[in-house]
C-alpha cells in the first residue's frame, strides 16, 4: 500500500511538472513571438531612418568625406581651366587689337617691327610651350591652352604676311 501510495504521488508529482513545463514552454514561446514582433517593428523603423537620413548618418562620414574630396579635385581643376581660358581670353583680346592697329592704322602696309613681334611671340610661344611638355602630359591644361595660342598666333602671323603680300 505504502509503495501503491508512493507511485501514486510520483505519478502525479510527475504529471504536474510536466503540465508546469508545458505551460513554461508555451509562455517562453509566445514571449518570443512578442520580443520577435517588436524587433521587427524596431528593424522596420530603423530602416526607415536610415533612409530618410542618407548620408547624415556618422558611419556615412568617410564615404561623404570622399565624396567631397573628389568634387573639390573637380572645382579645383575647373578653376584652372577657366583662369586658362581667361589667360587666353586676353592674349587673344590683345592680339586682335594689334591686328586691327596694324590694319587701320597704316592702311594695310607692313608695319615696321610688327612682323618680328609676332616672330618673337611666337618663338616665345613655342619655347614655353616646349618647357610645359617637359613637365606635363599632352592633355594638361597648360600645354593645350599654349598649343592653341600657339597656332593661333602662327596663323595670326600668316594672315599678316599674306595680307602684307597681297598690298605690295
Amino acid at each position: 500500500m505504502n509503495s501503491d501510495l508512493t507511485s501514486l504521488f510520483i505519478d502525479e508529482n510527475l504529471k504536474s511538472q510536466r503540465q508546469q513545463s508545458e505551460d513554461t514552454g508555451a509562455f517562453l514561446e509566445s514571449q518570443l513571438s512578442s520580443a520577435r514582433s517588436r524587433l521587427e517593428e524596431q528593424e522596420a523603423k530603423v530602416r526607415a531612418f536610415k533612409a530618410k537620413h542618407f548620408g547624415d548618418l556618422p558611419n556615412q562620414l568617410e564615404t561623404n568625406v570622399q565624396i567631397l574630396n573628389g568634387l573639390q579635385a573637380q572645382l579645383d581643376n575647373n578653376e584652372r581651366v577657366l583662369d586658362s581660358a581667361k589667360q587666353q581670353k586676353l592674349y587673344l583680346e590683345s592680339l586682335l587689337k594689334q591686328y586691327q592697329a596694324l590694319h587701320l592704322g597704316y592702311g594695310g602696309g607692313e608695319t615696321p617691327g610688327s612682323a618680328e613681334t609676332l616672330d618673337k611671340e611666337l618663338l616665345d610661344l613655342r619655347a614655353r610651350l616646349a618647357e610645359a611638355r617637359s613637365l606635363y602630359s599632352e592633355d594638361f591644361p597648360d600645354v593645350v591652352a599654349l598649343k592653341q595660342k600657339t597656332e593661333e598666333t602662327g596663323k595670326l602671323k600668316e594672315g599678316i604676311e599674306g595680307e602684307i603680300a597681297t598690298n605690295h
